[in-house]
């Protein structure tokens, strides 16, 4: 299962990535909302994980839903949070 990890925080996506990696997934890593989309568009996901809170209303969800429209075969988490 390949999967794309769009996250700000890269101490915090390193660290996923390796337990990933150490159970035999493959993890590609985009720090900003723009490097994942172009990600997804251009690669092969099974899986989008998405952390990152990026400015406007809600565009996480939009970028979600966007990429599903031209990824339908891609799951997609979304974790959010509030400090």
């Amino acid at each position: 299962m390949k999967i794309l990890m769009i996250e700000d925080d890269e101490l915090l996506s390193e660290s996923v990535k390796m337990l990933l990696e150490k159970h035999g997934f493959q993890a590609d890593q985009a720090f900003d909302g723009e490097t994942g989309i172009e990600y997804a568009l251009t690669g092969i996901y099974d899986m989008l994980r998405e952390t990152m809170k990026l400015a406007g209303d809600d565009p996480s969800l939009q970028l979600i839903q966007g990429l599903q429209c031209k990824t339908a075969d891609v799951s997609s988490v979304r974790i959010d949070w509030k400090e």
